[in-house]
Formats: structure tokens, C-alpha cells, sequence
């Protein structure tokens, strides 16, 4: 059985990573950048707007982007995901 608090922490987690700049993704980890690439998302000249915002206007679910990203961050070095 999942606890409310977990649930709660793994919202905050959402949350936060949704207001984050696609830009500071890529600065953060280049390997970002083949994610954004895959849906069409310019990180370098609009890299200003944030995860949420961009998903949004695509019509693209935030958790899905999300769930690529982690799976890269999470990817040991030079390991590429498709």
C-alpha cells in the first residue's frame, strides 16, 4: 500500500521538475537534449520556457517527458536512450 506522503513527495517532484527550464535540463545533463529533440522541442533559442509550458502547448503529457528524462538521468554515463 503506497502512503499519502510518498504520493505527496513524488508530486512536489513533479511539480518542481515542470516549472524547470528546458534550457537548465541540458545545462544540467547534455544528454537531455536528445529527449527534447525527439518531441520536437527547441531547448536552445526557446530554452527559456519551462517543461510545463512547452507540454502544454504541444499537447504533449508533462509525465511522459518527465518519464524520459529520469530514464536518462538515471542512465549511466554514455548510455543512450532512444
Amino acid at each position: 500500500r503506497i502512503k499519502l506522503s510518498e504520493i505527496n513527495k513524488v508530486m512536489e517532484v513533479l511539480y518542481k521538475d515542470s516549472e524547470k527550464q528546458i534550457g537548465q535540463f541540458v545545462a544540467d545533463d547534455f544528454r537531455t537534449a536528445a529527449v527534447f529533440s525527439n518531441y520536437g522541442i527547441d531547448f536552445c533559442c526557446k530554452g527559456d520556457r519551462t517543461l510545463g509550458d512547452v507540454c502544454e502547448k504541444k499537447g504533449i503529457e508533462t509525465t511522459e517527458v518527465l518519464d524520459k528524462l529520469n530514464a536518462v538521468l538515471n542512465s549511466k554515463t554514455g548510455q543512450s536512450i532512444d
